[in-house]
């Protein structure tokens, strides 16, 4: 068992610096941006923005796709065997078999997904305290609980009782974890996979999802599935469905 708690906490290692860097950046930024145009709105003597408006803003949206693209990134190529970083060689030396060590990995993708995911929410209600300080408390259509209904990206972040979309965060968080995990394996061994591209791209242009959109819901957990599914069976299908570089 200490040498499976060896390879998660190498993983986590590995990972955890240049995740937290990259949500801590992409969460002062967005905080920046939304601070900026509520200042901006206030010594213009403009109507502030809402808190559906900060968030729908073109740039925040930019930031937190960079954000996710950058930390699904890390975790791809922080597994891989490259000049500074022998992976293959470190796991031959505890002596573990590198699918279960594949397994450990996906817990820990699994983790800085969880991560960036809360950092996005955090980003968003410190939005909120900044926006309620500047113009007093909302009743109406800016309170917190209408706004993670009426935005798209909040309503994604926190699906709040539409269980459909928890369910489909869920399965994408563990497709990506799984088959960023997978696609380090095989690249130490000179291969690679297309299921943590796939899926990137998917979960990248479909993640904010308005109420009520089970279908494209339904879709994306089908994908998502799919993802598991053609990662794992390359890990324990034998080499012939390893796509060679």
């Amino acid at each position: 068992m200490k040498k499976h708690l060896s390879v998660l906490a190498l993983t986590v290692y590995r990972t955890l610096f240049w995740v937290l860097a990259v949500c801590m950046a992409a969460a002062l930024a967005q905080i920046g941006l939304c601070a900026f145009q509520i200042l901006q709105a206030g010594s213009q003597e403009r109507a502030f923005y809402t808190l559906e408006q900060l968030i729908e803003l073109p740039s925040f949206g930019r930031i937190g796709g960079i954000a996710f693209l950058a930390v699904c990134a890390v975790l791809c190529f922080c597994g891989c065997d490259r000049a500074t970083s022998r992976s293959g060689y470190t796991m031959r030396r505890l002596q573990i078999d590198e699918r279960a060590a594949v397994g450990w990995a996906s817990v820990s993708n699994a983790g800085m997904l969880a991560l960036l995911w809360g950092s996005q929410l955090a980003a968003s209600l410190v939005v909120n305290l900044i926006l309620r300080r500047a113009v007093g408390p909302q009743p109406d259509a800016q309170t917190l609980l209408i706004a993670f209904y009426r935005s798209e990206y909040l309503h994604a972040l926190l699906p709040m009782r539409e269980f459909s979309l928890l369910i489909r965060n869920l399965l994408l968080l563990l497709a990506l974890a799984v088959s960023c995990a997978v696609f380090s394996y095989h690249q130490r061994r000179g291969g690679y996979r297309l299921e943590p591209l796939i899926l990137i791209l998917l979960t990248l242009f479909y993640f904010p999802q308005q109420a009520g959109s089970l279908d494209a819901d339904l879709v994306l957990m089908l994908a998502a599935v799919a993802g598991i599914v053609s990662s794992l069976y390359s890990l324990w299908g034998g080499a012939k469905d390893e796509m060679s570089s």
